[in-house]
């Protein structure tokens, strides 16, 4: 029976909480003001600044010189989470942060060739929130211990700071006045600092008015960054005058370089002095603990495959675009190694190198967004759009060689709606809108389930309560654009 308790702490001791970071959103971030104002709509797209992003083909069709940026992107997030920790718990965040930036280059100079160049820098990720919170109970008895009684705590502490940079480098080629081919390398950069603590403690006397203390505590903090390469190729195909298909193809990611840490931690101590199991043997207290530095990382980044169509009339365009973002299946974000550094007081063997594992998978997603783009005059231009973000969290579908040591993103669906307008003088294009995005969803399973603890649960957890499907969520997110560009 011992052993079998320990088994099962040993392998529940992997499980993290759920992210709130929606590191498998891919479009909640557009490239350009423009096409967040579009909401992205642009794979066919006859003109944009960022067409080395949404098809490097269309970059072909500029003529002229442009140097484009984002001078302010900040986003306002409000979050509404009911039941994540138990029945009748609640948890309402609030924050605010600035998008990564944008700039692009782009020279349309003939050569003999008749290539066209562009070089761009833009953000493609930044995810920065930290979520705290703690549920007490006073006086609380647990259901097959109701002759004691005690004060019980659980604590909540989780971090995500994840960043992704891309340094683009584009060509294109018009081969006729029908069809046009491009070509964008990516250099990128992938940053993640991750930290998960759940804590939970009960304070109760004996007979002899003694304090007695049991808690079970389990720590991860990682951090990672890696450089890699993605490659873009795109083609436009000319209808008609008005109107254009394009493709877009983005390869997984092939890694370089990448290097990260992790740290994790499992403690427990004197939950045995709670209750005595069947066959009368106490749960031992035990620590497991190791620290890797220096380890092998790698975040990866999904095929994808994007459909367009754009339009236009006389005053009006119009444009959709649809993006099969391919599976990733589980794989080690940081990959863990023996360091001789491995405390395990259990009776368990347990490698040390799969203790420090941390991984993420993601499954496959269709993204779909629609334009509106109104000339008013030569000066004005209103744009307007919407897209879906659907996540790519795997829920429950990960196999048990990462069960229990995976990073779970958070299973939410956005909608986003945008709007703004251009004003053009001479050669400078101001650009201003804001990208409003709802989401929301319901029976969910606790994060974890401090309001109805148990000495241990039907996972074999100790002080914590069973997890049940009634957490829901609901949130909101505004983004404010300012941009501009110049024509040269």
């Amino acid at each position: 029976m011992r052993k079998s308790l320990q088994l099962i702490l040993l392998l529940t001791l992997f499980i993290a909480n759920e992210s709130k970071g929606q590191l498998g959103n891919y479009w909640t971030l557009q490239v350009s003001t423009e096409g967040t104002l579009l909401s992205g709509a642009l794979v066919a797209a006859k003109s944009n600044n960022a067409g080395f992003f949404y098809n490097p083909a269309s970059m072909s069709s500029d003529q002229e010189s442009s140097f484009s940026f984002n001078t302010s992107f900040f986003r306002i997030y409000s979050l509404n989470y009911k039941n994540p920790f138990g029945k009748n718990t609640d948890l309402n965040h609030f924050t605010g942060n600035f998008d990564p930036i944008f700039l692009s280059f782009l020279i349309p100079k003939k050569n003999r060739l008749n290539v066209k160049l562009g070089i761009s820098l833009m953000g493609k990720q930044n995810t920065d929130i930290r979520l705290e919170d703690r549920v007490f109970l006073k006086d609380y008895s647990f259901p097959n211990l109701s002759t004691s009684m005690g004060d019980y705590e659980g604590i909540y502490d989780y971090r995500l700071r994840s960043s992704e940079y891309w340094v683009n480098l584009s060509a294109s080629k018009k081969f006729n006045e029908k069809f046009s081919l491009g070509l964008t390398t990516i250099i990128a950069y992938r940053s993640l600092d991750y930290e998960n603590n759940m804590t939970s403690n009960y304070v109760s006397s004996n007979l002899l008015d003694q304090n007695l203390t049991s808690s079970f505590q389990t720590l991860t903090k990682s951090f990672m960054y890696n450089y890699k390469l993605i490659f873009k190729v795109g083609a436009i195909y000319t209808i008609n005058d008005h109107s254009r298909i394009g493709l877009n193809i983005t390869t997984q990611s092939y890694n370089i370089y990448g290097r990260g840490s992790n740290k994790k931690s499992v403690s427990q101590t004197n939950v045995g002095n709670l209750i005595l199991d069947t066959t009368g043997v106490l749960i031992d207290d035990h620590l497991i603990s190791s620290y890797g530095d220096n380890l092998k990382a790698n975040f990866k980044s999904p095929f994808s495959i994007a459909l367009g169509y754009n339009i236009e009339f006389e005053r009006d365009q119009f444009g959709i675009a649809i993006e099969y973002f391919n599976d990733i299946a589980p794989y080690r974000v940081v990959t863990g190694e023996e360091t001789g550094n491995f405390i395990n007081t259990t009776t368990n063997m347990v490698s040390e190198s799969d203790f420090l594992d941390l991984s993420y998978g993601q499954k496959s997603i269709v993204n779909i967004a629609v334009s509106y783009e109104r000339h008013i005059n030569e000066a004005f231009t209103m744009l307007t759009g919407f897209r879906t973000n659907f996540t790519t969290s795997l829920e429950a579908g990960y196999s048990e060689e990462f069960k229990y040591n995976h990073i779970e993103d958070i299973y939410i669906n956005y909608y986003h709606f945008t709007g703004g307008s251009t004003f053009s003088i001479l050669n400078n294009k101001f650009i201003f809108g804001t990208d409003i995005a709802i989401s929301f969803d319901s029976d969910l399973p606790n994060v974890v389930n401090f309001s109805e603890p148990l000495i241990i649960n039907d996972q074999g957890i100790p002080l914590r309560g069973n997890l049940e499907n009634n957490a829901s969520i609901i949130n909101f997110m505004i983004g404010f654009v300012l941009g501009y560009s110049l024509m040269f």
